[in-house]
């Protein structure tokens, strides 16, 4: 019982942060491979321009080494490789701890003796 009601306390908030979480963690992962590639695919700059900011962004959370960064069109991604990894799964790992707080939510209380 304890636990079905911890889990369920705040239901609606929880999921609502968790499928923005899921939500921002699948942009920023879909914006990291798309960047390189908007740079790489525009004859006016606005690609350049768009992924400007993701540079920038990336610059405020990696060392952007080139020699460590895997490629795109060309190009070196806006993070370095380790930090391409934890990138492109967050959106795995939050949609797992997701669907784990569901499923164990809705599993039939068990008896405690105590």
């Amino acid at each position: 019982y304890a636990r079905s009601v911890l889990l369920t306390r705040g239901g609606r908030a929880a999921s609502l942060v968790s499928g923005a979480l899921l939500i921002a963690t699948l942009v920023w992962a879909g914006a990291l491979l798309a960047g390189p590639y908007a740079v790489s695919r525009s004859t006016i700059g606005a690609g350049a321009m768009m992924a400007g900011p993701l540079y920038r962004a990336g610059a405020l959370l990696c060392h952007q080494d080139p020699h460590r960064s895997f490629r795109s069109s060309g190009l070196p991604l806006p993070v370095c490789a380790r930090c391409t990894g934890l990138y492109l799964a967050a959106p795995f790992g939050v949609g797992w701890a997701w669907l784990a707080r569901v499923a164990f939510a809705r599993a039939p209380p068990t008896k405690t003796f105590g």
